[in-house]
């Protein structure tokens, strides 16, 4: 066994500097060595700074703050407690008494409002609960399964109420707040139109500003406008006139609180899935709105809209993991119970194949929702935008991968909607995920810019050396040999993370640190090979965000499953063997993508690729003859 390992078998070294001895026959729920409850929290209390040290971006630097493989506590054991008592445990009571009864949406949405569930982050001061991102992240797990009531409090709460809640001034929140966290009243986020999807500078709708300056006059359509049936406000996004340098100027979006009067609402769409979720196009015609009505700063729209739509992307994390947590009984049940050529489903291997990567996906889906939760609970000012959206994308995909799944499992009994083994509905309704709150394509580019530009600010000067060899052959040389290095079989490995989880997963964290060094070195060969066109490699960029979500889910489990065995939690040893699962699938994935990133286009397929596709614009569709075709 490797030094370094045997070390971290005899000493397990905490960040709070505590040294624990640990025995190798020790089990999580006796195991002497592991930190109480108490001091476990002690350890893992964050003080409020201002903000945090990203984790993705970092990850582009070659850097991983130890302190995040320490699973946040963002809630006391007396708040904890507190708050399954007096919040979940009555909800849940409600919840399961309209399930008996077979409520209808409406009574769910009673419910949901005599709970103040309509201001879960609006300030008490404005009859809201103020809960914490933590909290909120519970409570989302109760409807996870009632999908159009999700759906409802996740448009309502995370991006209406918080749009209004940040950047509202005093006068605005006191108007609206009230109503709209009683639930007397309803708001509605109105982003997209028919030519602007994931672009806000294609908005076509206008905001002109009169003569005096009392009122903008605002024309246009919105498209995909959730809860607009029973919105009173809406958040509309349109271009206004913004004065520019040199007495130019520039159309820039605005956003504005649009009341009801001026807007008009069409029939529901007919969508794929969320057929309980009302989905309307409205239009606005000379709709008149007050000046004081603008939401932020004028011309603010584009970063008002990236703050808002990706903030809360995580919460979707935990919805979708209690989907799958929530179907697995019946999976389990069905596997007991079915029989065939003699066996019960549960002892075939390709059975245990997919529960066990479902229990995975599952674990890491949870871990990375919470792991964020705990960030922003902790900071003042959390840099999290692209953990946020890394949740979303992982989330999404496993919640449709873990469905197809369940369904080679249930077989045709999970196809008919009256079928009690039927997850017809939750199919549906996943096939809309990967699109919702901005395309999965569109966050991973998200994500890969941002983690690349805050490297790249970084790396000038290693890059403009790489850039000028032949002035600089002695940094260049260096640079190779150091990349080489990580290739080789005993890297040097400055951060150390074996030493920052259980000892059991000491070898997950070495392995995980190894790749993190090799990113770096990409990155710096991609910035100096590509530079300014580096926005434009969009192959490149999605493997570089599949690198940093995959590294997230990886980094996630070890910290859960570290505290989990630190604190002897029932089933901590399977935890682990979960963890160590979910590191072995997704570093095999990390290095699918870095052995494609260092390949390069020309020989990893991609030149074929974007060769083939031109040829398909060129015919206007699919262009290979029929195979039965003949030339002779």
């Amino acid at each position: 066994m490797h030094g370094r390992h045997l070390f971290s078998k005899l000493r397990w070294k905490c960040s709070c500097g505590r040294v624990l001895l640990r025995s190798n026959h020790s089990s999580a729920k006796h195991d002497e060595t592991t930190l109480s409850k108490t001091s476990y929290c002690e350890v893992s209390k964050v003080s409020k700074s201002r903000t945090n040290s990203p984790i993705l971006k970092n990850l582009f630097v070659g850097h991983l703050d130890t302190n995040v493989l320490i699973f946040p506590e963002a809630l006391t054991k007396r708040e904890l407690e507190t708050f399954n008592s007096k919040v979940i445990v009555p909800i849940e009571k409600s919840l399961e008494a309209l399930d008996k009864e077979n409520g209808k949406v409406n009574d769910f949405l009673d419910a949901v409002k005599q709970f103040g569930l309509f201001g879960q982050n609006v300030e008490e001061s404005h009859g809201g609960r103020n809960f914490s991102s933590t909290e909120m992240l519970r409570l989302s797990e109760l409807f996870a399964l009632n999908e159009p009531i999700s759906n409802i409090l996740f448009n309502h709460n995370s991006l209406g109420m918080k749009c209004l809640s940040l950047f509202g001034t005093d006068a605005q929140k006191q108007n609206y707040l009230p109503k709209l966290t009683s639930g007397e009243g309803g708001i509605a986020f109105c982003v997209s139109e028919l030519n602007c999807g994931s672009d806000l500078s294609m908005v076509d709708s206008t905001a002109n500003l009169s003569e005096d300056g009392s009122h903008y006059l605002i024309n246009g359509q919105k498209t995909w406008v959730q809860n607009a049936t029973n919105a009173d406000v809406f958040i509309v996004f349109a271009k206004t006139n913004v004065s520019a340098k040199q007495d130019k100027v520039e159309e820039k979006v605005t956003v504005f609180l649009v009341e009801r009067e001026g807007v008009k609402v069409s029939e529901p769409y007919q969508t794929i899935g969320l057929k309980d979720v009302s989905v309307h196009t409205i239009t606005l015609e000379d709709t008149k709105v007050p000046a004081d009505n603008v939401l932020g700063e004028v011309g603010a729209g584009f970063q008002i809209a990236i703050q808002i739509l990706y903030g809360d992307l995580f919460m979707k994390g935990s919805v979708y993991a209690n989907i799958l947590k929530g179907l697995s009984g019946q999976v389990a049940s069905h596997c007991i119970k079915r029989k065939q050529f003699g066996k019960a489903l549960k002892e075939f291997g390709l059975i245990q194949e997919k529960v066990g990567k479902m229990t995975c996906d599952t674990y890491a889906m949870e871990s990375m929702s919470y792991m964020t939760a705990g960030i922003l609970d902790h900071y003042l000012s959390p840099d999290v935008l692209c953990e946020s959206a890394a949740v979303k994308i992982f989330s999404s995909e496993k919640l449709a991968s873990g469905l197809q799944d369940m369904q080679q499992i249930l077989a045709s009994s999970s196809c008919t909607y009256d079928n009690p083994l039927s997850i017809a509905r939750h199919i549906d309704n996943a096939r809309m995920n990967t699109i919702a709150n901005s395309t999965n394509e569109i966050l991973r580019l998200y994500i890969a810019l941002n983690c690349l530009q805050h490297a790249g600010l970084q790396m000038q000067e290693t890059v403009r050396k790489m850039r000028s060899p032949l002035y600089n052959l002695g940094f260049v040389f260096k640079e190779g040999w150091d990349s080489m290095k990580t290739s080789g079989k005993n890297p040097a490995l400055t951060l150390k993370l074996y030493q920052h989880v259980h000892p059991d997963l000491s070898v997950c964290a070495e392995s995980l640190e190894v790749r993190v060094l090799k990113l770096k070195h990409l990155v710096t060969k991609y910035w100096t090979t590509y530079f300014n066109e580096l926005q434009e490699q969009q192959m490149a960029l999605k493997r570089f965000a599949d690198i940093a979500i995959h590294a997230y889910a990886v980094i996630s489990c070890l910290a859960r499953a570290t505290r989990s065995k630190a604190i002897g939690l029932q089933h901590a040893d399977q935890e682990i063997m979960i963890a160590r699962s979910v590191v072995l699938k997704y570093l095999k994935k990390i290095d699918d993508d870095i052995q494609n990133l260092d390949l390069g286009e020309h020989s990893n397929g991609d030149t074929e690729l974007k060769k083939i596709s031109e040829h398909v614009m060129k015919n206007g569709s699919y262009y290979p003859v029929h195979p039965l075709t003949r030339n002779w």
